[in-house]
């Protein structure tokens, strides 16, 4: 609908400083990567007012939701996905951890607000340490306590499609169909 078309507009311009932010870590972490990514989301950039310095075709935003351990089968295989943390929670264990679990590796790295954590979303298992809103403080800020997560990344069958064709072919060939 016309609404959600303005909202997504509204959506990429207010959220596109942190897509160049979050690239930029992208490619310091991952060169090559970043490399093949940038030139899908060139390819594929489907609105305009999107970041012209991105790299992810694809994005999520995680609101409030227990995250179980998981593997992120639809997004590229060896590609990578970059994460950015949020929110007012503390941790629902009891040894009081809070944090991101790689099964795989036998790894749990610290992960409060603020944290940006870059991976192989489709490679390798990760999840969430359950959380818990913190008590609400009056007048603290607008936003109620939880967690929440921006997630960039891009789909393994868009970088199949995009990732030798030219910059602008989505828009000039109507994305292949």
């Amino acid at each position: 609908s016309a609404a959600r078309a303005t909202v997504m507009e509204w959506y990429m311009k207010r959220t596109g400083s942190l897509h160049k932010y979050l690239n930029a870590l992208a490619e310091a972490s991952f060169p090559d990567e970043w490399k093949r990514n940038r030139k899908a989301y060139e390819a594929g950039q489907w609105t305009r007012s999107d970041t012209r310095q991105g790299g992810f075709l694809a994005r999520a935003i995680v609101w409030k939701l227990q995250v179980d351990v998981h593997r992120d089968s639809q997004d590229e295989p060896g590609g990578i996905c970059i994460c950015f943390n949020g929110g007012s929670y503390m941790s629902a264990e009891k040894r009081g951890r809070t944090g991101i679990v790689f099964p795989d590796l036998g790894l749990i790295f610290e992960y409060p607000p603020g944290a940006v954590i870059v991976f192989r979303s489709a490679d390798l298992y990760h999840g969430i340490i359950p959380w818990k809103p913190t008590p609400e403080l009056p007048n603290h800020n607008s936003l109620t306590p939880g967690r929440f997560s921006y997630v960039f990344f891009n789909q393994g069958r868009a970088m199949d499609v995009l990732s030798d064709k030219p910059a602008g072919w989505g828009r000039k060939n109507a994305f292949g169909r």
